[in-house]
């Protein structure tokens, strides 16, 4: 008989309390937005790939000793590279930019720019009167 195997065991938090170390999913978004021809599809130099930009950006913030990496990347249908960052927000990369940027224009990529996820608001109007036409006078 061996010894007895641990169950592990992990608590709840009530609702509404949030662990102050997690960032929301939304401040740990940030975009790789090119900035070319506007409306055309960007593609990504020969040979290099949504992964390959992710492993660069890692390798880049664990050479400037700073404690983030990115989880995830892929690729919207405009073409630019979302990556999603484990546990840190966006906002705190500021000091790393300048060496991130060198690291893509290593990889071969140019006319970029990093961009944070913002909260969009839809804005509704109601009770309003229009106009027969849509404008203009009665």
């Amino acid at each position: 008989m061996g010894r007895a195997e641990k169950k592990k065991v992990t608590r709840k938090l009530p609702l509404g309390i949030v662990k102050k170390d997690v960032a929301p999913e939304r401040e740990r978004h940030l975009k790789v937005r090119f900035t070319g021809e506007r409306g055309k599809l960007h593609r990504l130099p020969e040979g290099v790939r949504v992964e390959k930009v992710r492993m660069e950006l890692n390798e880049c913030l664990g050479g400037l000793n700073i404690d983030a990496y990115f989880a995830k990347a892929g690729k919207n249908k405009w073409g630019d590279i979302e990556l999603t960052l484990s546990r840190t927000r966006a906002e705190e990369l500021v000091r790393a930019g300048k060496a991130m940027e060198e690291a893509l224009t290593g990889l071969g990529l140019k006319d970029f720019t990093f961009v944070r996820d913002t909260k969009k608001v839809k804005v509704y109007v109601a009770m309003v009167p229009l106009m027969k036409g849509g404008f203009g006078k009665d």
